[in-house]
């Protein structure tokens, strides 16, 4: 019983310290319209960001299918993330940005533990962290799902021929497996610098 407290107030105290945190986070909405917003910023699991401009003002809620990239100011840094539509899919996700380019290039990590004995704790105590990467061409809406690094990962070289198949000296490389799921950033600098 004593265990199952201390859980909930661990549990509780973490997720309140980081929802007082990540209400102050300096944000600037870049829009596709090429409007911005400058101010404070929350994401919320619906896709909308609780948004205001200082701390004075009420918030509101805005949707983030608007939006093409959020600037958010950290502690320790800056980041972008933007909210995209999957192909394929009608489901959205909440993406870092990691380059821009010809070829845009986005990322997600998810948690994942490991199975849990029978006291509900993850064998080893270990939680493991995947990592999905999503690319997008100019002029594209919607992000492709590349390479997955979970348990059902999707066949990298199969869905690589198909995406890059505009670029002929690309699609030799992943042929001949010059090129392989674990060159990715390799990859994107080559579409992006030496495809045409």
């Amino acid at each position: 019983m004593l265990k199952n407290i201390f859980f909930f107030l661990f549990i509780f105290f973490g997720i309140s310290q980081s929802e007082v945190y990540s209400q102050k986070n300096g944000v600037v909405l870049i829009f596709k319209d090429g409007t911005r917003l400058k101010g404070l910023g929350k994401t919320l699991s619906d896709g909308t960001m609780k948004y205001r401009k200082n701390k004075k003002e009420k918030p509101r809620f805005i949707d983030l299918k608007d939006v093409e990239k959020i600037k958010i100011y950290k502690k320790d840094g800056v980041y972008f993330r933007a909210y995209k539509k999957i192909k394929g899919t009608s489901k959205y996700k909440y993406l870092e940005l990691i380059e821009e380019g010809k070829l845009t290039i986005y990322r997600k990590f998810k948690g994942v533990y490991l199975p849990v004995d029978s006291n509900g704790l993850p064998f080893y105590g270990l939680k493991k962290n995947l990592v999905d990467y999503y690319v997008q061409r100019e002029g594209e809406e919607e992000v492709t799902p590349l390479i997955s690094s979970g348990f059902f990962s999707a066949n990298f070289k199969k869905v690589a021929l198909d995406y890059f198949s505009d670029c002929k000296e690309l699609i030799y490389k992943i042929k001949q497996e010059e090129l392989t799921k674990d060159d990715f950033s390799l990859i994107v600098d080559f579409y992006n610098y030496e495809c045409e």
